[in-house]
């Protein structure tokens, strides 16, 4: 019985040790909150083992609208890093502040220094991380940020970020390869996410919305006759969106929707995607 009660003991003990083990380890890495899935594998593929990766919009929420559940914003007084998109991306327009009054202490970094915006005075489209151009300069600002925040790892972080550099220009040579051989330029989509895209190659971006705005019955009807005009048979859709405008035109001119999503946390892989879907629509 003594024997036994003391293997117990030391089983208990070695459990412990792996346990705190655990527990420092995890400790030692950043924490890390960004506001949307695409910055997840960014800072993932730069950070590696020193980060751990917290997302404010889940996916599958709508992030014009989205508010933090108290649990995350729990979550957030203990974050090391905050990076935000740094466009007029809604929830970060409506909820920066507010964060940062929950935890003053943590570093926030701005992941768009040096990509030249698109849209008017009025109205800027946020969505700039959908170019693989703009990414690397995104990924060049968050490699910055975390060497600021933990210089005694700059030279893992430098490592990985040449490395993700390196398949995010794979990634655009991919792309313009798949649309090299395109006889259209024009596409639809219901939510105009895809300006940043659509600039790097080549293609014009017809939004069924307009600057945020449901569209008006005239304005259907113009999108119809063009729709048939350029003969466009698909109509894309994002999974936040309600597709019922994009069926209605899709109805009218017997086209197909697809789905593409802008706020995929698969970054490489959803815009290869993205990309073969317009390529067989453009063809």
């Amino acid at each position: 019985m003594r024997r036994f009660r003391q293997i117990i003991i030391t089983v208990c003990l070695i459990g412990s040790f792996f346990k705190c083990q655990l527990v420092n380890t995890q400790s030692d890495r950043l924490s890390v909150t960004v506001s949307i899935l695409p910055l997840k594998e960014f800072i993932n593929e730069v950070g590696g083992e020193k980060v751990a990766v917290d997302v404010m919009i889940p996916p599958g929420a709508f992030p014009h609208s989205y508010e933090p559940k108290p649990a995350q914003l729990r979550r957030l007084k203990d974050t090391d890093i905050f990076v935000k998109v740094g466009t007029p991306v809604e929830f970060e327009v409506n909820w920066m502040d507010k964060l940062v009054e929950i935890n003053p202490q943590m570093h926030v970094i701005d992941a768009s220094p040096g990509i030249e915006l698109i849209g008017s005075e009025d109205h800027v489209d946020p969505h700039i991380w959908l170019s693989p151009k703009n990414a690397k300069k995104m990924v060049q600002s968050i490699t910055r940020g975390l060497i600021l925040t933990d210089s005694a790892n700059s030279h893992y972080y430098l490592k990985n970020q040449e490395n993700y550099l390196h398949r995010l220009d794979q990634l655009d040579d991919q792309i313009s390869a798949l649309l090299a051989h395109k006889t259209k330029s024009d596409f639809i989509v219901l939510h105009p996410s895809w300006s940043y895209f659509a600039h790097d190659y080549g293609l014009n971006q017809i939004g069924i919305e307009h600057e945020g705005k449901e569209p008006s019955a005239r304005h259907l009807q113009s999108l119809i006759d063009e729709a048939t005009m350029k003969a466009i048979s698909t109509i894309f859709v994002s999974p936040q969106d309600n597709p019922e405008n994009a069926r209605t035109i899709a109805n009218e001119i017997s086209a197909d929707i697809q789905t593409i999503d802008p706020l995929d946390g698969s970054y490489i892989t959803n815009l290869t995607r993205v990309a073969q879907l317009l390529s067989d629509a453009l063809k």
